[in-house]
């Protein structure tokens, strides 16, 4: 009989044969479920010793209906979507995985970003049309060397941007209150305040975890500065 239960909330990969060739020796049955709204997720994992966590959101109301979990494991760096102070309450430790897909995230934000610099899906539907000239992608095309790239938030994944642009030429400014000025210049970014990067960058990069201090930090007021 297995010492301890372990499910897997929800999971879009074929199998968990990872999970099990790493928790089964030491006692622990895998049990892989597809609750990935986390909508009764209270009920189908009441006897869990731990929970892996990919998309399903953990409220208070599904931690308290889990009388025997110890840990909630999160697929990934953000966890706004369990409720880290009611598993705290319930003595529920949660953790994360804080160099998940840095360089994915980076490096598609960076795509993102250029696809719309050089306005590429506009001019793709102008030369289908028979629209040869920059001039119909219906807006300016800067070149990368004259624009500054703001980034919100100072964590690691802005940070893995910031080492990657300057190649193309950007200037980079940030804004984040919990990083020091003289850790933002050694990745050749300059620390400004919100209004300043709003007002200046030509790209504004959301970076910055979901929390209430974060919440609609870009509203009408933000974007009449940009």
């Amino acid at each position: 009989m297995a010492k301890y239960k372990v499910y897997i909330s929800d999971y879009d990969y074929p199998d968990n044969s990872i999970e099990k060739s790493i928790l089964e020796p030491i006692g622990a049955e895998v049990i892989g479920l597809h609750c990935k709204s986390g909508e009764g997720l209270g009920e189908f994992a009441k006897d869990a010793d731990v929970i892996l966590q990919q998309y399903a959101k953990i409220p208070r109301a599904t931690i308290e209906k889990l009388k025997k979990c110890k840990a909630i494991c999160r697929y990934g760096i953000g966890t706004d979507i369990v409720d880290v102070i009611a598993a705290h309450e319930h003595g529920i430790m949660v953790t994360n995985v804080p160099d998940y897909c840095i360089d994915e995230v980076a490096d598609h934000t960076l795509t993102l970003a250029l696809t719309l610099i050089r306005r590429i899906p506009m001019y793709s539907t102008a030369t289908k049309a028979g629209k040869w000239h920059w001039k119909e992608a219906n807006g300016t095309i800067h070149r990368l060397r004259e624009m500054t790239w703001g980034l919100i938030g100072f964590g690691r994944i802005a940070q893995n941007i910031s080492r990657k642009i300057p190649a193309l030429g950007f200037t980079i400014i940030t804004n984040d209150p919990y990083v020091s000025e003289s850790y933002i210049n050694t990745f050749g970014a300059k620390k400004v305040d919100l209004e300043t990067l709003l007002r200046n960058a030509d790209v504004v990069n959301v970076m910055c975890p979901a929390t209430t201090e974060t919440y609609h930090i870009i509203d009408k007021k933000a974007l009449k500065m940009m």
